[in-house]
């Protein structure tokens, strides 16, 4: 990916369900994307890009592992397909914003996280936040080396 999806957005489902990508990161999500829950609870949405990646290492992972068979099993079946309307709106699946915690006209946190976005309830994204805050020094020194 040339540039890097970044920052907090605050935003809110439509009665239909729907969220807009934030207009300055709305050009990286031309055609189809990915909505898929990982492991944390929020919905992340892959540029056809990202997904690629992401796919590409599990791929990777050695299939007579019981571990590396049940992820890759759990994951591509979460994975759906999704294409923005004409306003960058993109409709996110009602087992997904149960997932995650996210109500129909209610607000959301919306993060740019390097190759896809992620769709946070806030009460849990503060929750996140909060959890990590004071061991991000200690986490980043553990994962340099």
């Amino acid at each position: 990916m040339a540039t890097s999806l970044t920052g907090e957005f605050d935003h809110a489902l439509d009665a239909a369900g729907r969220v807009a990508i934030p207009a300055r990161l709305r050009d990286a999500f031309k055609g189809e994307v990915k909505l898929v829950r990982l492991f944390e609870p929020c919905v992340n949405i892959f540029t056809e890009e990202g997904w690629q990646h992401f796919e590409q290492r599990l791929q990777n992972l050695d299939t007579f592992r019981t571990g590396a068979r049940a992820l890759g099993r759990q994951l591509w079946a979460r994975a759906l397909t999704a294409e923005p309307d004409r306003q960058g709106r993109v409709v996110i699946p009602q087992r997904l914003r149960e997932a995650a915690s996210l109500e129909v006209n209610q607000p959301i946190t919306v993060l740019g996280v390097n190759d896809h976005l992620e769709l946070w309830n806030p009460n849990l994204w503060a929750q996140e936040q909060a959890r990590w805050e004071t061991q991000l020094s200690e986490l980043a020194e553990q994962l340099s080396g």
